[in-house]
């Protein structure tokens, strides 16, 4: 994966959309035939903590890190995207890293939207930079808009 074109968000509206509507082409003359994108957030946009946790709730991740989400964010959590993958996992103290990701609804619902309006298939919204993109454990679409 490879940074084809990139979009200022903190423009005006129709910088925003001008800018979206020639990066998306750009995107779709480079890989003729595929609409589907992978919007990269800039590291700015995101807020990204590691934890350590009881390995016990590795098969109810999301569910518990839903849960615990207005302690862990200065966020509301119907106001945030979040995601959480295993870094790492140590079987001696049963504890598992985990790399917890979110941000905010109206950024990623404002960089949906401008993908979408012009033709775009979003497959994934990463915390990651374009060049590590394809590698991320980390995909802040909801649930219902993955693609698996």
């Amino acid at each position: 994966m490879r940074e084809t074109a990139s979009v200022a968000m903190k423009a005006d509206t129709a910088s925003v959309a001008a800018q979206g509507a020639s990066a998306i082409n750009a995107i779709f003359a480079a890989n003729p035939g595929s609409r589907d994108v992978t919007l990269a957030l800039d590291q700015k946009q995101v807020l990204r903590r590691s934890l350590t946790m009881p390995s016990a709730i590795e098969d109810n991740l999301r569910a518990t890190i839903g849960y615990d989400l207005d302690r862990l964010t200065p966020f509301k959590p119907e106001d945030v995207y979040f995601d959480a993958a295993v870094a790492s996992r140590d079987p001696v103290k049963r504890e598992i890293t985990v790399d917890v990701v979110a941000a905010r609804r109206r950024i990623v619902d404002q960089a949906l939207a401008l993908a979408r309006a012009i033709g775009a298939n979003v497959v994934a919204v990463v915390a990651d930079p374009p060049e590590r993109a394809a590698m991320s454990r980390i995909n802040l679409l909801s649930p219902e808009d993955r693609v698996d």
